[in-house]
Order: C-alpha cells, then sequence, then structure tokens
C-alpha cells in the first residue's frame, strides 16, 4: 500500500518538496485571509465530519456564485456573486474514500444551500490527462484523480475552461440541501486547480489576456500555477440547451482562499 501511495502523490511531493524535506508530513497554504466572520460562523455551526483522517484535508472560503440561468461561465466576470460560504474537502485518492461538505447563503433567493459527498464515482470521460517530461497518459476509471490535466483539449470534460493543471479531482453524487431540508441528490464534480479565474475581476481570460477565454479555442487560455483555487459543480442530468453548460440546472461555485494539508504516508 505505502508503495502505490507514493507513487500516486509523487508529483504533489515534487510541488512542495521544500517544506517536506526530513519531515513526516507537509502543509501547502496560500497567502490571504481563508475565510471572513460570515464564513467562520458558517463552518462552525456544520456538525463535525465523520471522516477524522485523509491524505488530503482542504479548506477554502471567498465564495463566488459564478453566474446564473443562461450563463454559469462569466468568462467576463460580470455576473458573480460573493457569498458567505465554505468548503472542506477530506479525502483519499488512494481508497477513493472521503467527504466533502460544502455551505453557502444565495443572497439572490436567500437560501442557504449545504452539498454532502461521501460516494464517490468515476466520470463518463476520462478522469485526467497526465503530460509532461515525455510522459501522456489518459486517467481512466479514477474517480479521486491527482496530479492531471482536465477540460480544454484533453477530452477530460467539456472544454467550459482551458487546459488546467488539477492538483485534485473528484466525480460522484451529492446530497443537497436547502435552509437544512433534504431537496435531491445531484451530480458533482470538484477540482483543486492553479489558478484560472482573475480573484479582482472574475475574469477568465486568453492566454495573452487580451480578451476573454472561449471554449471555441480551447488551447488559448491563461492560468497561473502560482495560484490555486477550488471549483465546485453540481448539475442535473436533464440537458437544457437554452443555459451553458447545457443542463436545466448548473450551480458554478468558486473558492479563492485555500488551505491545504496534506500528510504524506511512508
Amino acid at each position: 500500500m505505502r508503495s502505490e501511495y507514493n507513487m500516486k502523490y509523487s508529483r504533489l511531493a515534487a510541488l512542495i518538496v521544500s517544506i517536506a524535506i526530513a519531515i513526516p508530513f507537509a502543509v501547502f497554504q496560500t497567502t490571504g485571509s481563508v475565510a471572513d466572520s460570515q464564513t467562520t460562523a458558517f463552518a462552525e455551526s456544520e456538525p463535525s465530519s465523520e471522516v477524522s483522517w485523509t491524505p488530503y484535508m482542504v479548506f477554502a472560503g471567498r465564495t463566488r456564485i459564478i453566474g446564473r440561468y443562461g450563463d454559469n461561465m462569466q468568462y467576463d466576470g460580470d455576473d458573480v456573486t460573493p457569498v458567505p460560504g465554505y468548503i472542506r474537502i477530506k479525502v483519499d485518492p488512494v481508497e477513493n474514500t472521503g467527504e466533502i461538505r460544502a455551505v453557502w447563503w444565495d443572497r439572490r433567493e436567500n437560501v442557504v444551500i449545504k452539498v454532502v459527498q461521501t460516494v464517490f464515482m468515476s466520470p463518463d470521460h476520462p478522469s485526467g490527462v497526465i503530460s509532461g517530461g515525455g510522459l501522456h497518459r489518459t486517467i481512466v476509471g479514477d474517480p479521486i484523480a491527482i496530479n492531471a490535466f482536465e477540460h480544454g483539449s484533453t477530452g477530460v470534460g467539456a472544454p467550459i475552461l482551458t487546459n488546467l493543471f488539477t492538483y485534485l479531482g473528484t466525480w460522484g453524487p451529492a446530497q443537497v440541501y436547502k435552509n437544512g431540508v433534504l431537496w435531491k441528490t445531484l451530480p458533482t464534480h470538484m477540482m483543486l486547480t492553479e489558478g484560472v479565474r482573475d480573484e479582482t475581476t472574475n475574469q477568465v481570460l486568453n492566454a495573452d489576456k487580451s480578451g476573454f477565454y472561449s471554449p471555441m479555442n480551447p488551447d488559448d487560455g491563461f492560468s497561473d500555477p502560482a495560484d490555486t483555487q477550488v471549483h465546485l459543480i453540481v448539475r442535473s442530468n436533464e440537458p437544457d440547451p437554452n443555459n451553458f453548460p447545457p443542463f436545466t440546472l448548473f450551480w458554478h461555485i468558486m473558492f479563492y482562499d485555500v488551505q491545504i494539508t496534506f500528510t504524506q504516508v511512508g
């Protein structure tokens, strides 16, 4: 088991090597406050997770609702709503177990949304593409993928974002609550990625920053390896050509301030 952990975590270990040398665990943390007082209150009001330890533990705040029905990507950043909220991620990418819990207050509808995921299932497309150093490999059938590229021209999901290095990506059903009452079970996708959305303007730009990203040109997109962001997608299964992406329900929530605790086994 230890050899499997070490193989799967090798690329992340390279990312945090300056911290991890000579100690059994490492913590990678972005600068800046994780959450405002409202976000902290949300987190403290939630019951403790039954998952006490996993190799990956992530907490993120500075929550943003991206768009609404019609356009849930908002590459120009015009319709992005700051809200109180947070996401807490505890997962084991080898055992494909853990829990994701996200809570936010949708000011527009005056409703508190809670999303809880404890089941992880592989998507109906590849889970990631590993590319670099002469290696190119497509990951298939992995419910929790790490250190791989997604979206863009990779074939991993739709090109709603450019080719994006993803430290942690998950898929599977989640229970969705409205004001504390179970509403529906819906497909979800979470990504912990390098920065792709400008945290001041909320824009998603093309590679030279001369314009906005377009799914019609998926290789022409800007990303910032020095930044980390969390994306949470909650959607329906029913198609809707009048919505973008084309589902009857598509919630796109982002979290800008990220803390990551990674415990390396072995």
